[in-house]
């Protein structure tokens, strides 16, 4: 692949049965459609026009990666078993089965909308951060959000060209985020779902679902036993929301990366 990005997504072999029951299969055909490759003990999804490629990997890390000619890799380790303790907020999420959550997104999801990982600042310095980051900007325009006073650099890339329709599934942003709170790294899938706020709870009722701070008029949280090997989670975007398109977020809230 020439240009894009690639997620590694680490998955213990443990996990890799080979076929479409494995935890993390299930999930991940239920979001990203088809995996691209034949390769069932290490398949791969194709996003945004193969813009972005999601992998799973046998090493023990996740690993966001910019592609030739110019490229450069960060990646965080981590266990599957603190997955909610990770993420401010979701200390108390109970992990749902990978099959009910399959189940709920082949009837309810309406289209992905982000993906989004968090690196936390002990494992990595700023400076490699942002180094990165201006590798992402060459393949994906990057725009920084404005959050006064905030422990974290939330940066947002936009796949480019944004007027160019994407014919399979995609995101519409990837969020590279440096956290400064966070004692763990981690990252998730957000996904906008036809089912509304109230529904989505019935659903997925604590402690199943929960809140991250601030986000209660914009996605529900949960988490499955996946048997993916860091941290990670879903929010769902619930039809009547009022999470708004990225365009309009960065527009309001970002400068471009520079």
């Amino acid at each position: 692949m020439t240009g894009g990005l690639a997620i590694d997504v680490p998955v213990p072999a443990t996990a890799r049965v080979g076929n479409a029951s494995a935890g993390y299969r299930a999930l991940f055909d239920a979001l990203f459609g088809a995996p691209a490759s034949v390769d069932d003990d290490r398949p791969s999804w194709q996003l945004n026009d193969g813009q972005l490629t999601i992998r799973v990997t046998s090493k023990a890390a996740l690993s966001l990666r910019t592609c030739a000619p110019l490229a450069s890799s960060l990646h965080f380790a981590g266990s599957s078993a603190a997955v909610a303790a990770a993420v401010p907020g979701l200390g108390d999420l109970v992990a749902v089965s990978p099959t009910l959550l399959q189940s709920f997104l082949f009837e309810q999801l309406a289209a992905l909308d982000h993906i989004g990982i968090n690196f936390a600042a002990a494992t990595l310095s700023e400076a490699d951060w942002r180094a990165f980051v201006a590798g992402v900007d060459r393949s994906w325009p990057v725009h920084v959000l404005d959050l006064p006073g905030s422990d974290i650099i939330v940066a947002i890339a936009l796949p480019s060209p944004q007027n160019t329709a994407v014919t399979g599934p995609g995101v519409q942003a990837l969020e590279i985020v440096y956290d400064r709170r966070a004692r763990q790294s981690s990252w998730h899938v957000c996904a906008r779902v036809k089912s509304d706020k109230a529904a989505t709870e019935r659903t997925f009722p604590a402690p199943r679902g929960a809140y991250k701070p601030g986000d209660e008029p914009y996605f529900r949280s949960v988490t499955a036993a996946a048997g993916v090997g860091v941290p990670f989670y879903l929010d769902l975007a619930f039809a009547d929301g009022a999470f708004p398109p990225w365009t309009e977020i960065v527009a309001a809230m970002g400068r471009r990366w520079s």
